[in-house]
């Protein structure tokens, strides 16, 4: 269960209440438990696939036949990512996808506690928290105010980092206010500044709530030293625990995301269309 300290501020609280049709009176707790009793009643429909971003996927209960039905439904697809199974080969290259590469990807399974999930953070992960809330650091749904600042980080952040095109950079204002409009953009805010972001996404094919995929981060150098990062990561476990989800895939299984669960990563093939 979420607890009544989470660092969700009210403000964010009553905006996820208000977007679900619930009401916002109340205080921190109630709006909490409000939230709660919402994601409890909703109905979760078993599916087959666990989808991870866009047009990628990842089998949960899977078969031969069920990747048959789904990628002749799916005829659009680009790219999709596979457990590790010989089975799977002929089935893809019949439909003309053709191996790239095999990957671990992190993936917490949302249907255990807040207490589970947190007991099986890497200790030195827990630390980091904690150090992000003693040092005053605030994670929140982006606003339509946040835009031009989340700009400036992912310029000074993400963009420079990877080197990312001109085209992409100049495209870099649109996108961050798509991104707060669909409510998929999380900041961190130390006194009140916007020093990290990460973006995350829903499945445009699964029913709704079904998984969160991890998308992006970009964060300010010079801040790195107060952990936004790690509360970020946490904080959006949390909100997709509240909101219903039964996955939150984290994708690569980098070290810093392996540190989120005492799971091994999974070892999954990505495969792309021809």
């Amino acid at each position: 269960m979420i607890s009544p300290g989470s660092s969700l501020t009210v403000a964010t609280l009553k905006e996820l209440c208000r977007s679900r049709g619930l009401f916002v009176s109340g205080n921190k707790v109630e709006l909490i438990e409000r939230l709660m009793q919402y994601g409890r009643k909703k109905t979760r429909k078993e599916h087959p696939f666990l989808e991870t971003f866009g047009d990628y996927y990842l089998p949960r209960k899977f078969s031969p036949n069920q990747l048959k039905m789904f990628l002749s439904e799916k005829l659009c697809l680009k790219k999709i990512w596979l457990e590790d199974d010989p089975r799977f080969e002929k089935i893809c290259t019949g439909f003309g996808f053709e191996f790239i590469i095999g990957r671990k990807i992190t993936v917490l399974d949302l249907s255990k506690s807040e207490d589970q999930l947190w007991s099986e953070l890497n200790r030195k992960r827990r630390n980091t928290i904690r150090s992000a809330i003693k040092n005053g650091v605030v994670i929140e749904l982006a606003e339509s105010t946040d835009a031009l600042e989340a700009e400036q980080v992912w310029l000074k952040g993400s963009c420079t980092k990877h080197n990312l095109s001109n085209e992409y950079v100049s495209t870099m204002s649109e996108k961050i206010n798509i991104w707060i409009e669909r409510k998929i953009l999380f900041v961190a805010k130390l006194d009140n500044k916007i020093i990290a972001g990460t973006k995350v996404a829903q499945s445009n094919c699964l029913p709704t709530n079904e998984v969160l995929y991890y998308s992006s981060n970009s964060s300010l150098q010079e801040y790195l030293k107060f952990n936004p990062n790690d509360l970020l990561i946490w904080e959006i476990v949390k909100y997709a625990k509240v909101n219903g989800f039964s996955f939150f895939n984290m994708g690569g299984g980098n070290l810093f995301k392996r540190k989120f669960s005492v799971m091994e990563p999974m070892v999954v093939n990505e495969w792309t269309k021809k």
